[in-house]
């Protein structure tokens, strides 16, 4: 059905995130949540299977304009009313809700995202011949 091949789709875009979430972390830079805001990230079957195939807490945005809202933090940077980027930030956005990863979901996403795995290596391999 479309429902199947939508939640199929959020889940290989939650994958490749984990995927890049485990590249971070193994070279020091380790995440301990997504911030999401606009477009299909709106919704929250989007959040939810997001926290739940990456296995980091999402949280969604309190402003409605967050790329505006992303101008208006530099702006205040760049006049001198924030020190850095760190403090307006802290200063001027707050998540308006937080998806915690479901725990129950987890061995049904750790066996999906090693199937992932495994379809890209044989993909890289077929690429290869």
């Amino acid at each position: 059905s479309l429902v199947a091949l939508y939640v199929a789709g959020l889940c290989g875009v939650a994958y490749g995130l984990r995927q890049i979430i485990e590249a971070q972390d193994k070279a020091g830079a380790p995440v301990d949540r997504i911030v999401i805001s606009g477009g299909a990230g709106q919704l929250d079957l989007v959040r939810q299977l997001l926290a739940d195939g990456t296995g980091k807490p999402v949280l969604a945005s309190e402003a409605a304009e967050p790329v505006l809202l992303g101008s208006a933090i530099l702006g205040a940077v760049a006049a001198g009313t924030f020190a850095g980027m760190g403090q307006a930030m802290a200063a001027m956005s707050r998540p308006a809700a937080e998806y915690a990863p479901d725990a129950t979901a987890r061995p049904v996403h750790d066996a999906r995202f090693a199937a992932f795995q495994k379809l890209q290596a044989a993909l890289k391999n077929a690429r290869n011949a």
